[in-house]
């Protein structure tokens, strides 16, 4: 990204809460500095970009 620039994105996919083993659908929105992932569209958690660690894709392990 380059001056005014913002990181606008969303991604939907299926999560787990923790409690039960049933797959819920998710989506991550991600807007300038700003992470919202949502759970069965009723838990939100937030916290801002640089408090992320995003580890690269592992050469050969799909979705990783």
């Amino acid at each position: 990204m380059t001056g005014s620039q913002q990181l606008d994105l969303t991604v939907s996919g299926a999560g787990f809460d923790g409690r039960t083993s049933r797959r819920q659908p998710a989506t991550l929105h991600v807007t300038g500095s700003r992470v919202v992932l949502s759970l069965n569209a009723m838990v939100e958690t937030h916290w801002q970009l640089n408090q992320l660690r995003i580890d690269p894709a592992v050469p050969g392990i799909p979705g990783s």
